[in-house]
């Protein structure tokens, strides 16, 4: 967000939030927002099977992922794997139970994977020589601390270009 420009604009299209505000509530707020790019040839921090959301709240969903692929994600430059249903699992499956039963987000470059934050998932190995790009964002509810405060990061910013629908979204209502 404190870059600006298409980084804001991305919160003026209705369809980034809408799987996000029926269960989240209309009110909901960006909770963390950041790049995850695969280097080539190799893997980041993302690889780790793991969940977005630490909380555990039987029946209540209180975040929700966004990734947001911004090149083809194929088996070969690092696709997302993810276990299907897994978000109500207290702890995480072994490696064999995860990736015996895990599947591959492989999606054109455009495509949008929403997902409840407590899935267990983790990125793949890159095997190609380009990197791979994907924007995250992680939607809470508007009552939740923002992992960073982004209206007191943008403090510094001039406010008055950017519309309440995206001000409200991250957080400054």
């Amino acid at each position: 967000a404190l870059h600006g420009g298409c980084f804001l604009d991305l919160f003026e299209n209705d369809r980034l939030l809408a799987p996000c505000n029926p269960v989240l509530g209309d009110e909901c707020i960006v909770y963390a927002y950041t790049s995850s790019s695969m280097p080539p040839g190799g893997v980041n921090y993302s690889t780790r099977i793991h969940v977005d959301c630490p909380r555990l709240i039987e029946g209540y969903v209180t975040n929700m992922g966004v990734t947001i692929l911004l090149d083809d994600f194929t088996a070969d430059n690092g696709a997302t794997w993810y276990v299907p249903a897994s978000h109500t699992r207290a702890t995480m499956p072994t490696e064999d139970e995860f990736y015996g039963q895990a599947r591959r987000v492989v999606a054109p470059a455009g495509s949008a994977f929403f997902f409840n934050a407590r899935l267990w998932h983790a990125g793949g190995v890159n095997m190609t020589s380009e990197w791979r790009h994907a924007l995250t964002i992680n939607v809470c509810r508007a009552y939740m601390k923002q992992r960073i405060d982004i209206p007191r990061a943008m403090a510094g910013m001039d406010l008055t270009v950017i519309s309440d629908k995206v001000k409200q979204k991250l957080g400054f209502f």
